[in-house]
């Protein structure tokens, strides 16, 4: 039986680099099997952006360590900067770009 609890120390989260970013996770379903929550801390570089996309089964939440992000909600958009967040349930689209200079972190 999989305890429905974990932690995760940095030299154990799962890098992975998708379209110019850098993810690292630190929960994901590979690393923790029964959550409907994941967290992930992204390096966005300037002019780098997440197109509009859905997560089916996954509960999301955003918030801003640098940078200004240009956060997109269906077709709400705001701007969002440091120790600004949204929380995005599931099968909500959304699409976030890097609206500043240089990387920022979410």
């Amino acid at each position: 039986m999989e305890r429905n609890w974990k932690f995760v120390k940095e030299k154990d989260q799962m890098f992975e680099k998708a379209s110019g970013r850098v993810h690292h996770w630190h929960y994901h379903p590979e690393i923790i099997k029964q959550a409907d929550s994941y967290m992930v801390k992204v390096v966005m570089p300037e002019g780098g952006g997440h197109n509009f996309h859905v997560h089916p089964e996954m509960h999301e939440i955003l918030y801003v360590l640098k940078g200004t992000a240009e956060q997109w909600i269906e077709d709400e958009m705001q701007l969002l900067e440091e120790g600004d967040s949204v929380y995005i349930g599931a099968n909500v689209a959304h699409g976030t770009f890097n609206a500043g200079e240089g990387n920022w972190n979410f």
